[in-house]
């Protein structure tokens, strides 16, 4: 990674010092200083690094057992950081010194989103913040001079920045999430491969589940529209491989390219519990471009079939 002299002199020898204590291992670096790093390791002009006077860290596991003595708080304390914020429990829940902050969270699934929890293996406490799961996962190693840790994926990374962009209380604070979150999908756009892992990441229900997905979907169609069209349709042709491959069909291009489409409108209307019916429609021929009108039509003659199967079977004309 390019070497940089803000990098050195306030994220560095955190990141040194966490290094050398074992304790850098079980953590990945995410936020501002996340996208500096995509900067000074892609050399991409689209990833411009922005002023940030913090770094926020992700523990991907904080329920894991550690093997060995790990307290990041003597680290931090050590290196002469001050306790700077706490909850009304008193906790803490960052660490400041010469006006840069260090602060940790993990991922809430089931935990409250905002609830601080001690995280004993490290001796810290964390905030638990929802839409981070994909962290966990999908992160890289990097390395900055002698010190290597981990930042997310690209493509991770342009989920949450999206998502937690339309979180935010502060203008000002939303519209920097949203330039770094377009910077990044300018980037990702431009490759294939990239475009290719972030529909990967979009369907992995362990880390995104479908409704944040969908969510993600609203938001870029809104702030990206082309980049949305892009991702839509790729996400579309993905969902009909899986199709595919459930239920042994195999699909020639023009038959991926309209059960895309198809999918792509099913998903607009909310109609993804009929998505099997209109696939079926798709490969008969039939139109189904006007969706509701479709789906509409559908119901009602499948009531229409069941009414005349419940009439047979009581005997009655």
């Amino acid at each position: 990674m390019q070497q940089n002299a803000q990098l050195d002199k306030d994220l560095y020898p955190v990141l040194k010092e966490l290094q050398d204590r074992k304790a850098l291992e079980h953590l990945v670096l995410i936020g501002g200083q996340a996208f500096n790093c995509y900067y000074y390791t892609f050399k991409e002009s689209t990833l411009r690094p922005k002023s940030t006077t913090d770094a926020d860290f992700l523990i991907p596991h904080p329920h894991r057992k550690i093997r060995g003595h790990v307290n990041i708080h003597d680290i931090l304390t050590g290196m002469g950081f001050s306790e700077r914020k706490t909850d009304w429990h008193h906790r803490i829940l960052s660490y400041e010194k010469d006006k840069f902050d260090v602060e940790f969270i993990y991922p809430a699934f089931k935990e409250s989103h905002g609830r601080t929890e001690p995280i004993p293996s490290l001796g810290i406490n964390a905030v638990a913040l929802n839409y981070h799961q994909g962290y966990s996962k999908y992160r890289m190693e990097v390395t900055y001079r002698d010190v290597r840790f981990f930042i997310p994926e690209p493509e991770a990374f342009l989920f949450v920045k999206y998502i937690t962009s339309q979180q935010r209380r502060s203008i000002e604070k939303k519209m920097k999430d949203l330039d770094t979150a377009q910077s990044m999908a300018l980037f990702v756009a431009a490759s294939e491969e990239r475009m290719s892992r972030l529909v990967v990441i979009l369907n992995d229900t362990e880390v995104i589940p479908y409704a944040w997905k969908k969510k993600f979907f609203s938001i870029i169609e809104k702030q990206v529209p082309d980049f949305h069209k892009k991702v839509l349709l790729l996400d579309g042709q993905y969902t009909v491989k899986q199709y595919g491959e459930k239920t042994g069909k195999t699909f020639s291009a023009k038959e991926l390219r309209a059960l895309a489409q198809a999918e792509a409108a099913l998903r607009k209307g909310n109609f993804e519990k009929y998505r099997e019916r209109i696939y079926e429609a798709v490969l008969e021929g039939k139109d189904v471009s006007r969706m509701t009108l479709f789906v509409n039509h559908e119901l009602t003659n499948q009531r229409r079939a069941k009414a005349t199967k419940i009439s047979k079977e009581k005997g009655t004309p």
